[in-house]
């Protein structure tokens, strides 16, 4: 069997593919690759994106409004 690689920033003990996002390529589902580098690239994005996400949140509780 051929090992696959998933670009997630999480551990995970279950694949769940009714979950993500439908506006992806192909829907819902969970995605695989067999090239280790391309997994490894998402891996890279998915965590600068969750840290841009969370610095947004972290100053967003910390804006005064009136």
């Amino acid at each position: 069997m051929k090992p696959l690689y998933h670009g997630t920033i999480y551990e995970f003990d279950s694949i769940d593919v009714t979950a993500g996002k439908g506006y992806k390529d192909f829907g819902k589902g969970f995605y695989a690759t067999a090239v280790p580098s391309h997994a490894e690239r998402l891996a890279i994005r998915n965590k600068s994106i969750a840290e841009k996400r969370q610095s947004f949140l972290k100053n967003k509780k910390g804006i005064k409004i009136g």
